[in-house]
């Protein structure tokens, strides 16, 4: 099978329907990550691309998503102005688990200052749902932590929240849930001497 090819530049192009285009015709990881790299390459809005979250097909909705994540990686700031729109409409975005792209992009992108309460409630309230995919439990967590270096005063909700997650998910994530408990403890011993 050939590599996905991103078409060249054109003076106006449309690049909604060349992204769809893409994501329907090869669904690879290698696809997402080149339009990932494009974007940041040619500046293309990210506002302008959002209706892509709607698409009538599950497959570009799904994709462009995991593209925002790929996005984080390597230009987390490109994300920012799309803070605000994703903490409105994430639980209208017909993307399933799509509460694990807005944890991830809280925690890469980090949350910002004037949605601070409603971030950390969300991220709290994903961590605590036993419902919840363990994707999101992670980049809640991995989220919750960076947030507390803004707001250490909260890291007593979080241990707490953290702790009552012990035992219920994989190994793996106990190890990672631990690892931030420690963390967490040396903050506390510190504040105390």
């Amino acid at each position: 099978m050939d590599s996905p090819q991103i078409p060249t530049s054109d003076p106006s192009p449309d690049w909604k329907s060349q992204i769809a285009a893409a994501f329907l015709e090869n669904r690879f990881a290698e696809t997402r990550k080149l339009w990932a790299k494009r974007i940041v390459e040619e500046d293309i809005s990210l506002e302008d691309l959002t209706d892509l979250l709607f698409h009538p097909e599950k497959d570009v909705r799904t994709q462009f998503a995991w593209m925002l994540g790929d996005l984080c990686e390597l230009r987390p700031e490109l994300l920012a102005p799309l803070l605000s729109f994703l903490l409105d409409e994430w639980s209208e975005i017909p993307v399933a688990n799509f509460h694990r792209s807005v944890a991830r992009i809280l925690w890469q992108t980090g949350i910002p200052e004037d949605r601070d309460g409603e971030a950390y409630d969300l991220l709290i309230r994903w961590l605590g749902d036993p419902k919840m995919p363990i994707g999101t439990k992670h980049y809640a967590c991995e989220a919750l932590m960076k947030f507390l270096g803004q707001y250490p005063e909260l890291a007593p909700e979080v241990e707490l929240v953290m702790r009552e997650q012990l035992g219920t998910q994989t190994a793996a994530f106990d190890y990672r849930v631990n690892k931030h408990l420690a963390k967490l403890a040396k903050l506390n011993l510190q504040d105390h001497e």
